[in-house]
């Protein structure tokens, strides 16, 4: 077994194990035999609640993998921790912005409660188009490649979406139709819409789109480690992979319908897969470029064997004169009289002396 084959192996079984897992710990939940509490503790007046303390604890994994990520690709890794400062408040920013727009029925006469981030309300579009907003001033400004840094974004946030989904859990938000399915979710009455207080279990769309971004993710993350990677193709593949899984998921969802059939969700959606399509197609067509890199020009073997010899004799390296072969010296470097038919010695006839073929490039 290759390593590719024996890490998606070890991955199908990490997965397995802790849906299994999950699976007899939310038992009770699901069921309605336990009450699910949305903090994590009180003391007085303050709490932590685990909407708020899932979404920054998936920070951590997340900057992690594009860590890695930006080593595989020989990436300043300083780039990773730059983009986390810039893209993770902008992402909050326009999450809890795009979100209180969709209901804005509700929030323009509860204005204040649009900072009442712990309370839930975060769109992911929001979290997207915050973070390509940070990405793209960060590009400009440090004149780094804008689709190779949105591909070291895109995996980070999806772990992060798979992680982050479980606040809606226990939130009791987002939450799909009424169902018997065996996987069913009770859901308390104080959180059903009014049209549909009479029935107690529904889908738990949230789980449902957290196992899938959960194996995209190790998807894309196994696709990042090729080197030889186009810039720009994750994160297409993100756009297309997850706009084609939310658009289907918001049939399932209590979503009133804004764009004849269709959800914002499911708007928003739809726009994903056409850029991710469209993305992908020019980048496949895409020639990548070329860089030529001139090699510094090399000392013939005479010269480099000469000025070994002289080396080892004592001497200093001799100088070598561009464009004159080696075989030819100057006088003062010889150490000789002028040269001429007068002072030749006998045994020699005067004239010019022969070219070395290794002393011409």
């Amino acid at each position: 077994m290759n390593k590719k084959a024996l890490r998606w192996t070890i991955f199908a079984i990490v997965l397995i194990g802790v849906i299994v897992a999950l699976s007899f710990i939310l038992r009770p939940y699901f069921a309605g035999e336990k009450t699910i509490h949305p903090e994590v503790f009180r003391i007085g007046n303050f709490s932590i609640r685990w909407y708020g303390l899932l979404i920054a604890l998936s920070f951590i994994p997340g900057i992690y993998v594009a860590y890695r990520m930006a080593q595989n690709w020989s990436i300043n890794p300083d780039h990773v921790f730059n983009l986390a400062i810039i893209c993770a408040p902008l992402g909050l920013i326009f999450a809890r912005l795009f979100y209180c727009a969709l209901n804005w029925q509700y929030y323009s006469k509860y204005p204040a409660q649009i900072l009442y981030l712990w309370q839930g309300g975060l769109s992911i579009y929001g979290v997207i188009f915050g973070g390509i907003l940070g990405v793209l001033i960060y590009s400009l400004a440090g004149k780094v490649n804008f689709l190779r840094l949105l591909d070291l974004g895109a995996v980070p946030l999806l772990l992060g979406q798979a992680i982050g989904r479980w606040g809606n859990f226990f939130n009791q938000e987002l939450f799909g139709y009424p169902t018997d399915l065996p996987w069913k979710m009770y859901i308390a009455p104080e959180y059903r819409p009014q049209k549909y207080m009479a029935y107690n279990y529904f889908h738990p769309t949230f789980l449902y789109e957290s196992i899938y971004n959960f194996i995209l993710f190790g998807v894309l993350y196994s696709l990042s480690r090729k080197k030889d990677l186009k810039p720009g193709v994750i994160v297409s593949i993100y756009f297309i992979a997850y706009g084609a899984f939310r658009f289907f998921l918001e049939f399932v969802r209590i979503e009133p319908s804004a764009v004849w059939f269709m959800s914002w969700g499911q708007v928003a959606s739809l726009i994903a897969v056409i850029v991710g399509a469209v993305m992908l197609f020019f980048i496949q067509k895409s020639k990548p470029v070329l860089v030529e890199i001139a090699a510094p020009a090399q000392e013939s073997t005479e010269e480099a064997s000469t000025g070994m010899e002289s080396l080892k004799e004592g001497g200093s390296k001799p100088e070598i004169t561009a464009g004159i072969p080696t075989g030819e010296r100057t006088e003062k470097e010889e150490g000789l009289t002028p040269s001429g038919p007068e002072n030749a010695p006998a045994e020699e006839k005067p004239g010019k002396q022969e070219k070395t073929e290794t002393g011409e490039n």
